[in-house]
C-alpha cells in the first residue's frame, strides 16, 4: 500500500468505527477525505514518501537492542495531511499550521524531533525553532533526542555541527528555546515545532514565534 492508501484506509476505518476514536479524530478524518475529493486541492506523494522513508531509517532511542522507527498508520495519516495536500491555485501546502495531541508514551517527542532534523537537512536557508513551555522539556528531552538522532546519521558531527542550543547544517540552523518570549526577537523562522502547547499559560510565546515567520 502507498502512504496515501494507508492514510485513506485509516480514515475509513475511523469513520466506520472499525478503529475506536474520539469525535475530533473522526472530524479530522472526514475533513481529509473531503479535501482529497475537493477540486481546489491535489495530493503529491513526493515529500510524504521521502519523509516516511527518512523517519524509518532511524533507530528508536532508549532500546536495549537496535530497533527501527516503524510508523503507525495514524502517524502516516498525520504526515500525509501535513506534507501531501496542496492548493492548486498557488502550489502551497493546504495545511501550514497544525495542532495535534498524542497520548503519553506514543512516540510524540521522537516524531517531532526527527521532523525537526528533516527540515534542517532538506529545507533551503531554513531556521527551525523547537520550543516548549519549560527549559527542562526543551533541553533535556527534545534537544537531547534531536542530538541523539542527528548522531545516528552523522556520528562524527562533521556535517551537522552541534552547539549549546542549536545545530547547524550548511546555511540551515535548528534552535531550541524555552518560553522566554521576550528574548526571541530578530528571528526569521521557517518552521516552528512548539511542544507542550496544551499546557501553555497563554499565547505569548506562540504569537512571538508566529510573528517571526512574517517575511517567509
Amino acid at each position: 500500500m502507498s502512504n496515501l492508501d494507508i492514510a485513506k484506509d485509516y480514515a475509513a476505518k475511523v469513520l466506520t468505527n472499525k478503529i475506536v476514536a474520539g469525535e475530533l479524530i473522526k472530524l479530522s478524518c472526514k475533513k481529509f477525505i473531503d479535501e482529497l475529493n475537493n477540486p481546489l486541492f491535489y495530493y503529491d506523494s513526493k515529500e510524504v514518501d521521502l519523509i516516511v522513508k527518512f523517519i524509518q531509517q532511524f533507530n528508536l532511542l532508549e532500546q536495549t537492542k537496535p530497533k527501527k522507527f516503524k510508523l503507525e498508520n495514524w502517524q502516516i495519516f498525520i504526515i500525509v495531511n501535513v506534507y501531501g495536500l496542496f492548493k492548486k491555485e498557488d502550489d502551497t501546502r493546504k495545511h501550514q499550521q497544525i495542532y495535534f495531541e498524542i497520548a503519553r508514551k506514543n512516540g510524540k517527542s521522537e516524531l517531532v524531533t526527527i521532523l525537526a532534523i528533516y527540515h534542517l537537512l532538506f529545507d533551503v536557508n531554513s531556521q527551525i525553532i523547537v520550543s516548549a513551555n519549560s527549559r527542562e522539556q526543551v533541553k533535556n528531552t527534545d534537544f537531547k533526542k534531536i542530538k541523539q538522532f542527528a548522531e545516528q546519521i552523522d556520528p562524527n558531527k562533521k556535517e551537522i555541527i552541534h552547539y549549546y542550543n542549536k545545530l547547524i547544517f550548511n546555511t540551515n540552523e535548528l534552535i531550541v528555546t524555552a518560553s522566554e518570549a521576550g528574548k526571541l526577537d530578530g528571528l526569521n523562522i521557517s518552521t516552528i515545532l512548539l511542544d507542550e502547547f496544551h499546557e501553555a499559560p497563554n499565547n505569548e510565546l506562540y504569537n512571538v514565534l508566529k510573528s517571526a515567520q512574517g517575511s517567509r
